[in-house]
C-alpha cells in the first residue's frame, strides 16, 4: 500500500513540476509576445508605406501620352512587386483549406493577381502623383494565433492624387482608382449623361481621393524574421474625390 501511495505522491509531484513549468512558459510566451507587438505593427505599416511608394508614377511617365509606351513602366513595377514580396513574404500553400486562414491570400496568389493586370490591362489610363496612408490606430489590433504565428489588422487613411483612372497596387491586389472612389466622379464622355448631383471630371484632370482602407496581415517567424503568410482586404470606406486642378497640374 506504502508503495500506491508513493507511486501517487510521485506522480502528483511530477504533474506539479509539469504544470508549474507550462505556467512560466505561458507567462514567458505572453510577456515576449507582448514586447513583439509594436514591431509587428511597424512592419505592417512600413509594408503599405512602401508599396504607396512604389505606387507613384515617376515623373517621366507623368503623361497619358507616354504611358502609351508603356513596356518599360510596366517593367520596373512588376519587379519592384517582386521585389517587395521577395523581401516581406514566405510562400505557403493556399489558405483554402484551412479554415483558420480561409480568405486569407498567400504570396503566390498576390503575386498572380498583380501580375495578372499587367499582362493583361492592354493599357496604362493614368498616373498616381502622391499617395500617402496613415495608420488609424483606433481600428489596429495584434493577436497571437498559433505558433510563432500572429496576425494584425490594421486600417489605413489613404489620400491619393492621381490623373485619369491608373491602377492602385494594394497589399492585397490591383484596383483601379474609379473603382475606390466609388463612383463620386464620372469620366466625361460626350454621349454620357451625368447624374444628378454627381461632378464630371475631364480625363486630364489632377484628382484627389480620400478613403480608409483595412487588412489582416497573418505574420510567421521565420529563421529570427517576421514574414507575412497571408493576407487579407477587409474591405474600404470611400472618403470624398473632388478635382484638384485642370490639365493635370500638380496640387
Amino acid at each position: 500500500m506504502k508503495n500506491v501511495y508513493k507511486r501517487i505522491n510521485r506522480g502528483l509531484v511530477l504533474a506539479g513540476v509539469l504544470l508549474v513549468g507550462f505556467v512560466i512558459y505561458v507567462i514567458s510566451d505572453t510577456l515576449q509576445f507582448k514586447k513583439t507587438k509594436p514591431l509587428l505593427k511597424d512592419m505592417a505599416a512600413d509594408y503599405m508605406q512602401k508599396l504607396c511608394e512604389l505606387n507613384v508614377t515617376p515623373e517621366k511617365y507623368r503623361s497619358l501620352e507616354e504611358l502609351a509606351k508603356q513596356p518599360d513602366y510596366v517593367k520596373s513595377i512588376q519587379d519592384d512587386l517582386t521585389k517587395l514580396l521577395n523581401e516581406n513574404w514566405k510562400d505557403v500553400e493556399s489558405a483554402q483549406g484551412q479554415s483558420f486562414y480561409y480568405y486569407g491570400m498567400n504570396r503566390s496568389e498576390v503575386e498572380a493577381g498583380y501580375n495578372s493586370y499587367l499582362k493583361d490591362s492592354g493599357e496604362v489610363y493614368g498616373y498616381i502623383t502622391k499617395m500617402t496612408a496613415a495608420v488609424n490606430n483606433a481600428d489596429c489590433s495584434v493577436t497571437k494565433c498559433g505558433v510563432n504565428t500572429a496576425q494584425v489588422i490594421m486600417s489605413f487613411d489613404c489620400v491619393v492624387q492621381y490623373v485619369g483612372d491608373p491602377c492602385w497596387f494594394s497589399p492585397a491586389y490591383p484596383n483601379a482608382m474609379q473603382d475606390i472612389a466609388g463612383g463620386n466622379m464620372y469620366m466625361y464622355q460626350e454621349d454620357v449623361a451625368i447624374p444628378q448631383g454627381k461632378e464630371q471630371k475631364r480625363s486630364s484632370d489632377l484628382m484627389s481621393t480620400t478613403v480608409t482602407v483595412s487588412y489582416e496581415f497573418t505574420y510567421q517567424l521565420v529563421d529570427g524574421d517576421w514574414k507575412i503568410i497571408y493576407l487579407d482586404s477587409l474591405g474600404w470606406e470611400n472618403g470624398s474625390t473632388v478635382i484638384v486642378s485642370g490639365e493635370g497640374g500638380e496640387a
